[in-house]
């Protein structure tokens, strides 16, 4: 992976600031519970947004869908 940079730490924050505001902002409107499988994988999601794998963030949230649609049937 040497090729791999990750983003300044001031970006990082930044980043990390936003989704956990997205995610706040959201909760207050109405609570969801999500299954441990889904929860573990919206962290994956924050750590993909923070270091900007913008593709892996499309396919880790529709991941965390189908977790959560599995997990409800």
């Amino acid at each position: 992976m040497k090729h791999l940079e990750y983003p300044q730490h001031e970006i990082w924050k930044k980043r990390q600031e936003w989704f956990d505001n997205r995610i706040s902002e959201y909760e207050s409107i109405g609570g969801y519970n999500l299954s441990e499988q889904a929860c573990a994988l919206v962290l994956e999601v924050q750590s993909c947004y923070c270091v900007g794998a913008w593709v892996s963030v499309i396919i880790l949230a529709f991941t965390v869908i189908d977790a959560q649609l599995r997990e409800t049937e």
